[in-house]
């Protein structure tokens, strides 16, 4: 209450208003700034939890993804997909008005080379989450490319122009 006091013996020293109204203006203000510091820590700890979901879903995505692989693809493909990270696959966000889709945005960076197995391994699991009818999600292209940046420590030879 140091400030308040400080304050109020300021502003009480100009004659101008009683110790009472300036006590409670100065009550609200610290109102006002607390709850303005928890909408701020609440937004925060939203984009935290999207983004630990985005997280778990591409690492899910990788593992099933590299699972399907060690059928499907040629030992070379299998060598050069085996060295690939979570952070090299695509984004799903849930669709806000059918919480069953799962809406993908590929990165832009990603290699072609890379894109293509990925698509094909993808293919092949849904045939085979259909076939078993355990697919909960349905995966649909958002036709928007993911914003994320290139992650640190990327070997190059995933990216793009390489």
């Amino acid at each position: 209450m140091a400030v308040t006091a400080a304050i109020s013996q300021a502003i009480e020293d100009q004659q101008e208003f009683e110790h009472d109204i300036i006590h409670r203006a100065c009550r609200r203000y610290y109102e006002h700034c607390k709850r303005d510091h928890r909408q701020i820590e609440e937004n925060k700890i939203k984009q935290d939890r999207r983004l630990k979901a985005l997280n778990n879903r591409r690492h899910r995505l990788l593992n099933a993804g590299k699972e399907v692989a060690r059928k499907l693809l040629s030992a070379e493909d299998l060598l050069y997909m085996e060295g690939m990270v979570a952070a090299l696959m695509s984004d799903e966000e849930t669709d806000e008005e059918d919480t069953t889709v799962w809406k993908v945005s590929p990165p832009t960076w990603r290699a072609d080379k890379l894109t293509d197995m990925i698509k094909k391994c993808q293919g092949a699991l849904e045939e085979r989450f259909t076939y078993n009818s355990r697919l909960v999600h349905h995966r649909v292209t958002s036709g928007v490319v993911s914003l994320r940046e290139v992650p640190n420590g990327i070997n190059p030879m995933y990216l793009k122009g390489i």
